[in-house]
């Protein structure tokens, strides 16, 4: 069967429409995306903890397995750790965040997980899961990663991996962190001073 030029035509330009008309609703549905999430993070920025959770609920609910949903799913799992203290149920939330988007913006959701297992006293799932935030050397909050690296081998009573962690810390120091990077200091002279005696105990 022929069909005519005219009938191309046509559907050249039905083709053309229907993916304006598909961009088009993918830069709204993107805008409605972008405003659920700054609503949940003036919540937040407000200390509104559990509205901020019911809106990023929301958010991961209009934007499956999209990066919105590992962010909400992630500012989830950080209300419920840092301001609350519920362990278990950051885990949970940060772990649907891994599981989403793995490679994503991971670095600092393993950096929290390290925390977490810190602050449990777990130290060597502690250690694994900084390691494993420090291989996304990219991320926005390194110095912290090897400062928690630090403060795990220092509870480890490994001095020189300690040593050499705070050292990182302070070489990626950022103004934002500039409480970490004092506490590293300190930790810092501490530690050498240990090693230094220890050097000197061994030659004695």
């Amino acid at each position: 069967m022929k069909i005519s030029k005219k009938a191309v035509i046509i559907l050249i330009v039905l083709a053309i429409l229907a993916a304006g008309i598909y961009f088009l609703v993918l830069q709204v549905r993107g805008g409605i995306v972008y405003a659920k999430y700054d609503e949940a993070m003036n919540y937040l920025g407000n200390q509104k903890y559990q509205e901020a959770i019911i809106e990023f609920k929301k958010l991961a609910e209009m934007a499956p397995t999209s990066r919105w949903e590992v962010e909400a799913y992630y500012r989830i799992g950080m209300i419920h750790h840092m301001i609350w203290g519920e362990y278990d149920k950051a885990f949970d939330y940060y772990k649907k965040a891994l599981a989403i988007d793995p490679d994503g913006d991971s670095g600092m959701v393993w950096s929290n997980i390290g925390e977490l297992y810190l602050k449990q006293g777990k130290i060597d799932d502690a250690v694994a899961a900084l390691k494993k935030s420090a291989e996304y050397d990219a991320h926005r909050a390194l110095d912290s990663v090897y400062f928690r690296l630090g403060l795990a081998y220092q509870q480890k009573g490994d001095i020189e991996k300690a040593i050499k962690s705070y050292k990182k810390c302070l070489t990626l120091r950022s103004d934002q962190h500039a409480h970490i990077a004092e506490t590293a200091v300190h930790n810092l002279k501490v530690l050498e001073q240990t090693l230094q005696q220890n050097i000197k105990a061994g030659a004695n």
